[in-house]
């Protein structure tokens, strides 16, 4: 045992040591922090610079004077970092503003990622095959967009598929809830929630890759909301039942940064319960509740429908604007499946745009995998282009 004087010392020692420890802790978390704001301001300034308009901004406005007035919107907005970091960022070409002057009223969104690799290459198809029935069946006036999700990859080959269908693209963050759906594909799902951070327009109609639009969808696009119903969407079927959650796969979102940053605050904070398999669709219903304004069944004809209440699906087969090909997928759906019926309108749209890919020329319309195959018959043997 030490003197008492070396016992004090030795305890200074201790004490000054473990001081010293949680003074270098806080100026490593201060400089992460740092760095993270940094790495996202740098993010927000290379896209700005990248593009030539802001919404907002009145013409000739300058990139970085853009990218001013827009950090200045947001100097006294809660949860603006937030904000920053899930701004969809668009990839544009020379002939399209980033985004509008003013806000628009509405555009058509979907989402694609690569969740499930393997599967990719047939969401960009869905993609394509959408984007070519809301050409005849939507204004065109309205903006048909994509948000890839971060790390998909959809290089210069997959942009050039989704800008000849029509889509413009932008890009945009990964959310992550605390508890991932089981389900692959509905894993990255909760990247919807920067539909309410969509300020370039007033509303968003989202829509699932794998919808087909086979109607006019003006009135869809015109749908009204207010604060007692947030949300439009459609009642989901499950199991035969009609219950009282709605399926996200087609919705009408009114754009709000405050809710966005609500949802997501209620989201990371993990105090709603729902069912964490049906990914951000059992988060949203939960949150919801009853307050949504409930879509015509027609604007999000479920396939589950077909199966489980075929009174319902006939009664409003004439009238169906949307199909949303849950139980199978319109590029899967063979002329032996359950669904063969349904697919038929699928396959129409595809053929139609194969036909004018291929300028009409092709008697080999569709190749292996679904994709388009633009070749002249001569003879018994068809000849690439």
């Amino acid at each position: 045992m030490g003197t008492p004087a070396n016992r004090r010392g030795s305890t200074r020692l201790f004490a000054l040591t473990v001081v010293t420890f949680v003074v270098l802790e806080i100026l490593v978390l201060v400089r992460r922090r740092s760095s993270i704001q940094a790495e996202t301001k740098d993010r927000d300034s290379s896209y700005f610079l990248r593009n030539s308009r802001l919404s907002g901004s009145p013409p000739g406005v300058t990139e970085r004077a853009a990218y001013s007035q827009y950090n200045k919107s947001l100097a006294n907005v809660d949860g603006k970092d937030l904000l920053r970091h899930y701004t969809c960022r668009f990839v544009v070409d020379s002939t399209w503003p980033a985004t509008p002057t003013q806000p628009d009223d509405v555009a058509i969104v979907s989402l694609l990622s690569a969740t499930v690799l393997e599967q990719l290459e047939n969401y960009i198809l869905g993609l394509e095959v959408l984007g070519y029935s809301l050409a005849m069946y939507s204004p065109q006036h309205v903006h048909r967009i994509v948000m890839v999700l971060e790390g998909t990859p959809c290089f210069a080959e997959c942009e050039r598929r989704l800008h000849d269908a029509g889509w413009k693209i932008c890009e945009t963050q990964k959310i992550t809830p605390p508890h991932p759906s089981v389900v692959a594909r509905f894993r990255d799902q909760f990247a919807k929630l920067a539909l309410w951070n969509m300020m370039q327009y007033k509303h968003v109609v989202y829509m699932d890759a794998d919808t087909l639009a086979i109607g006019r969808l003006e009135r869809l696009l015109a749908t009204k909301l207010n604060a007692e119903q947030p949300l439009a969407v459609a009642q989901d079927i499950r199991g035969g039942q009609w219950v009282d959650g709605f399926n996200m796969g087609v919705g009408v979102i009114p754009t709000n940064r405050t809710e966005f940053v609500r949802l997501y605050r209620l989201m990371q904070s993990d105090a709603v319960q729902y069912e964490t398999t049906m990914s951000e669709q059992g988060f949203l219903s939960k949150v919801y509740g009853k307050t949504w304004k409930r879509l015509q069944f027609e604007d999000n004809a479920n396939l589950a429908a077909y199966d489980q209440d075929r009174v319902k699906w006939q009664k409003s087969r004439a009238d169906i604007r949307l199909v949303h090909f849950t139980m199978e997928k319109g590029w899967s759906i063979g002329d032996h499946s359950a669904y063969a019926a349904v697919g038929k309108y699928w396959r129409a749209v595809q053929l139609k745009m194969c036909q004018r890919r291929c300028q009409s020329k092709s008697t080999c319309m569709i190749a292996e995998k679904s994709r388009c195959n633009c070749a002249l018959h001569v003879g018994s043997v068809c000849q690439h282009h």
